[in-house]
């Protein structure tokens, strides 16, 4: 992220910029695919995977169609995209992800879930405090 947040930089004043921004938001959209491949129950992290690829490459493709990427400098110095992310999506698809994989374990009897379910909460958590920050704080 970082490495492409550096072309942002580099190409804020080009056509480039728009290209380095989409490459970030697709970045952040990838993320939870690599906390996925952390629980160790194959069969349920492949369901995981699949689920989240297949919903979230649908919500990706409709941003790519219906937004313009350019990332601009904000008033504070910093880097600011302009594409609104719809976080009510991500908690909702994150939350029923969770409550699945959380009524599979109970089910089956598996022990794995809480060694997955403090990664979950800190996920969870990084989403809320970003949202918060993106109301509470102007850009």
């Amino acid at each position: 992220m970082q490495l492409i947040e550096c072309f942002i930089w580099r190409n804020i004043k080009n056509k480039y910029n728009s290209v380095f921004t989409m490459c970030a938001f697709i970045l952040v959209f990838l993320q939870p695919i690599a906390s996925l491949m952390l629980i160790t129950e194959k069969q349920i992290r492949n369901y995981m995977v699949s689920a989240y690829t297949i919903i979230g490459t649908l919500y990706v493709l409709y941003i790519i169609q219906t937004k313009k990427f350019m990332s601009t400098v904000s008033k504070t110095g910093h880097l600011q995209w302009n594409i609104k992310i719809n976080h009510y999506f991500w908690i909702w698809l994150f939350f029923t992800t969770f409550v699945s994989l959380y009524i599979y374990f109970l089910k089956n009897k598996i022990n794995h879930f809480f060694s997955v379910f403090p990664m979950d909460l800190v996920l969870l958590g990084q989403l809320l405090v970003q949202y918060l920050l993106e109301i509470m704080v102007p850009s």
